[in-house]
């Protein structure tokens, strides 16, 4: 059984809120590509009738990118394929891939297809979803799962099948993570596994504790 002190360790160390934020950004950042699109459609006049779950707006190989204040590019977005589906209200991304990046720290956001409402609020990312945090201070932060629901009107996020997480030697699986940026908590549901590696201090005091 995993001591309590060291579940701490997912609690404040991993910087799930920060991980929210980004994903959130994957939404704006489709939306806003959505609402070029539309913009640019309004040029065409003439009505078709669409078959049901046909894209009436789609764009292919983007890359999109924001500029800090400094000129440097704070975050990009690429995607294989961005398509709209008007009967389902969803924007529609094929191999989506973000970066962020600030001064301390990048981030990427990977995943073979994401989704995103009409009115940003739900979105949600499938197929090999791998979340890389790297920064200065601390090892690389990766979490891998298969699918990840974003609700950004409740600022939660849940991962219902199994996931992993490592960071350096350390890593913990389970199942049904859920992120909750409202309350402040982290949950993790079923089959929770974990190891942390005894410290330097730890492996010293045990060996003088051996007779």
């Amino acid at each position: 059984m995993m001591p309590q002190s060291r579940f701490r360790f997912l609690k404040y160390r991993l910087s799930w809120s920060q991980v929210g934020l980004l994903v959130s950004l994957l939404v704006i950042a489709s939306s806003s590509a959505y609402l070029a699109l539309q913009l640019a459609g309004r040029h065409n006049a003439k009505q078709t009738t669409l078959a049901r779950g046909q894209a009436d707006y789609y764009a292919s190989t983007v890359h999109m990118l924001r500029y800090n204040h400094k000129g440097l590019a704070s975050m990009q977005l690429r995607a294989d394929r961005l398509e709209h589906v008007p009967d389902s209200e969803q924007l529609k991304l094929i191999e989506p891939r973000l970066w962020l990046s600030s001064e301390d720290s990048h981030t990427q956001i990977s995943a073979r297809e994401g989704t995103t409402s009409d009115d940003g609020q739900l979105a949600s990312l499938s197929g090999s979803v791998v979340i890389v945090r790297k920064t200065l201070q601390t090892p690389s932060l990766q979490i891998q799962s298969e699918s990840a629901l974003i609700d950004t009107s409740k600022e939660r996020i849940e991962l219902p099948d199994e996931v992993r997480i490592e960071q350096g030697e350390r890593w913990v699986t389970g199942r049904q993570l859920v992120l909750d940026q409202a309350e402040k908590q982290l949950r993790l549901g079923a089959r929770v596994q974990a190891f942390f590696p005894a410290s330097p201090n730890e492996s010293l005091h045990a060996g003088r504790a051996k007779p």
